[in-house]
């Protein structure tokens, strides 16, 4: 009898850990709820004549005892209070590390009730004040990053809310009415100015100069001289703003370049709805021009060339004057036009979608097509702007359908398709932005084509595939995420022509077989530009790398665990901070007609790799501190090719033969002494001897594992018995 509970015991543990490896849980949460707040809520309770001025971090706890241990999760608090001052500032905090909030305070000064400068990387939130009447600005922040201003109240001042010189900084919800500057940001890159009331200013409702790829999302700017200014500034995102009333122009772009304005109402201004000035190559789509410039023939103008059209979906700009026939003329020298207007004003979503079954597509949304192959529901030009978790939810259904030509902001998912069973599914020329998660998410979804989209800006991933394999990625802008593309049990996709840049990790793939990375440019990313793994000793990943540009990685260009079989050609592998390729754990592999350039650390470096084949690579100045540009630890490598016997090229070659760095003690016997040059003759071969598991490492495995756990139980039961005197 005890035997037979030894073994159930083992059996059930064995059989826990194997379903807990194979079959990982499932974290993806969904989140709907609302958190922003909207109104301005003021609670004073203590009143405080005096001003408030922080120099250093002592001052906080020492000089005035304000609640909180200034981490981040328990930020110094200064709260509800009043302070009506002559001084020239209100409350005044420089050069400071500790995290801090001031909230729900109403502050009046001589110039600033707010004044901020010269502090820690994130630690400041400025939240539901009150700061008015001051002759200078009511909030004002210089050189500091990452601090969040929300739901204040910024009026009559001459700027609400100033910031110099800073980075990422939000604005949020705030109300800067009656100023002559709404709101001024200058010299301040990355920010993101959104969903703020900038009306009744005599300059500017949102002034933002020197600020490349800043996001100015749903903002009211009504009744001001001008209701925006951009200026000097590249690859902004101008999204579903309403400019409204003017006394002068609705926007004024000056001496920018490569920015993007789509869904913004432009109505009543009585000069032009939009003009550009010294700029060119921006891009103006779906946008609303209702009644601008009266007495002018166009309601737009510009002295240098644009783009007034969507180029993929052949879309322009609703224009309430246009006759309906031709194109719609903008105003200026250029004689440029917007070839094709729409005829209805653009539709503006500040709801998500939800779609739980395929008749909620027609009935619930009234989405066209029938949910076949040849006639797709189709989801397009739709600006969605919500604060829920999810921009457009998918699941449940095998109806085919296409998301095309839609630009989405939401918190966690811009899309989220699960469990679509169709194999005809699209998602095609998006535009994806959320502030925690994911900006296109597929689970469980197969034979998925995701084309042409950018997915940028997100904290984790931009395009991610859970369990969604023989799908296409291709020609998206993936940046400034955590990892831009990711795959995850998704093997048998092709991923090529991607922009994956600027991230922690380019693309990545965990336990997804047989995939194809080509012609795709990961560049710029803080650890590797291409990253494979699996679960160790389970199986391998085999995948296909050819043609990428793996440029200026921190760490690695390409790196590479476990990936038995695998073809990696054509790449071009340039200065990298630590090392071009970086092979573990592999075998059977070919890496042939590379080029590793002025890599820090070593070209190739290969560990515990065995029967690989390395040959007519380009070697050009890596490792120039060391003795080789390469390294092998590994066994039975070939650094050539056996019937040509030729080698590789190395810039730092001096005999007839070169030394490999390592414990494997190889050489190149056939080193050439030029360069390979292109065009190359490439088709993926495999080394592998056949194309199944290898059975013996499968058994090898499950006896490790089984050892791993028995041995442990039989010592236990047996020391249990011997303790109870059994």
């Amino acid at each position: 009898m005890k035997k037979w509970k030894l073994l159930y015991f083992v059996s059930f543990a064995f059989i826990i850990f194997l379903s807990t490896l194979l079959n990982p849980p499932d974290y993806v949460k969904l989140a709907d709820k609302e958190n922003y707040k909207t109104k301005n809520n003021f609670t004073v309770i203590k009143s405080e004549s005096d001003p408030i001025f922080i120099d250093s971090d002592d001052d906080f706890s020492l000089a005035y005892n304000f609640p909180g241990s200034g981490t981040k999760e328990d930020p110094y608090l200064i709260s509800n209070r009043t302070i009506i001052t002559t001084s020239d500032y209100g409350i005044y905090i420089f050069n400071v590390s500790k995290f801090f909030k001031i909230q729900n305070n109403i502050i009046k000064s001589s110039k600033y009730s707010i004044y901020i400068e010269s502090i820690a990387n994130n630690s400041g939130t400025i939240l539901n004040n009150s700061c008015e009447n001051n002759a200078i600005a009511g909030i004002f922040i210089k050189n500091s990053k990452n601090i969040v201003i929300s739901n204040n109240s910024c009026n009559f001042n001459y700027e609400g809310i100033s910031v110099i010189d800073c980075y990422n900084i939000t604005s949020s919800f705030n109300n800067c009415s009656f100023n002559s500057y709404g709101i001024k940001y200058n010299n301040s890159p990355f920010s993101i100015i959104e969903s703020n009331f900038c009306d009744n200013n005599s300059i500017f409702g949102i002034d933002c100069r020197y600020g490349n790829k800043s996001l100015l999302l749903n903002n009211q700017m009504n009744n001001n001289a001008f209701g925006l200014r951009i200026e000097e500034s590249a690859n902004c995102n101008v999204a579903s703003n309403s400019i409204n009333s003017s006394t002068r122009a609705g926007a004024l772009i000056s001496k920018s370049y490569y920015c993007e304005f789509t869904y913004n109402n432009f109505t009543d201004n009585i000069e032009y709805g939009l003009i550009f000035s010294n700029s060119k190559m921006n891009k103006i789509h779906r946008n609303n021009f209702i009644n601008n410039s009266k007495e002018q023939s166009s309601q737009a103008f510009e002295d240098d060339t644009n783009i007034w059209y969507d180029i993929v979906a052949y879309k322009g700009n609703f224009w309430s004057d246009y006759k309906g026939k031709g194109n719609y003329t903008i105003g200026g020298p250029t004689l440029n036009s917007d070839p094709y207007p729409i005829l209805n004003p653009t539709l503006v979503y500040h709801d998500n979608i939800k779609i739980y079954s395929n008749s909620q597509f027609y009935k619930k949304y009234l989405f066209p097509g029938s949910g076949t192959k040849e006639d797709p529901f189709i989801i397009e030009d739709i600006f969605i702007y919500t604060n829920f978790g999810i921009g457009i939810y998918i699941g449940g259904v095998n109806a085919s359908f296409i998301i095309r030509n839609c630009i989405i902001y939401s918190r966690e998912y811009g899309i989220y398709i699960n469990k679509a069973s169709s194999s005809n599914n699209e998602i095609i020329n998006n535009t994806c932005r959320t502030q925690n998660q994911y900006g296109i998410f597929i689970e469980n979804s197969v034979n998925t084509i995701v084309v042409n989209n950018t997915c940028s800006n997100q904290n984790q991933y931009s395009i991610y595939l859970y369990y969604s394999g023989h799908s296409f990625i291709s020609n998206n802008t993936c940046s400034n995420s955590k990892i831009g593309i990711q795959l995850y049990y998704s093997g048998n996709t092709r991923i090529d022509n991607n922009l994956c840049i600027s991230n922690e990790v380019g693309i990545s793939l965990y336990v997804s077989k047989n995939c194809t990375i080509e012609n795709n440019n990961c560049s710029y990313n803080s650890f590797s530009g291409i990253y494979i793994s699996t679960t160790r000793q389970l199986f391998s990943v085999p995948a296909i790398i050819i043609n990428n540009f793996i440029y200026n990685n921190s760490y690695f260009g390409i790196y590479l665990f476990e990936v038995d079989g695998s073809f990696i050609a054509n790449n071009s592998i340039i200065l990298n901070g630590m090392i071009g390729i970086y092979l573990i754990f592999s075998k059977y592999c070919i890496i042939t007609y590379n080029n590793f350039i002025n890599n820090l650390g070593y070209g190739l470096s290969l560990i515990d790799v065995e029967k690989t084949k390395i040959h007519h690579n380009n070697f050009f100045q890596n490792n120039i501190n060391g003795t080789s540009q390469a390294f092998d630890d590994g066994c039975n490598n070939e650094w050539y090719d056996k019937e040509q016997r030729i080698g590789n090229f190395w810039s730092d070659l001096k005999d007839d033969f070169y030394e490999i760095s390592g414990n494997a003690n190889e050489i190149d016997k056939y080193p050439v002494k030029k360069p390979f040059l292109p065009p190359y003759n490439i088709e993926p071969i495999s080394l592998l001897p056949n194309d199944k598991l290898n059975t013996n490492e499968i058994i090898v495995f499950f006896i490790e594992i089984f050892t791993l756990i028995a041995i442990p139980s039989f010592i236990f039961l047996f020391n249990k018995r011997i303790i109870r005197g059994k």
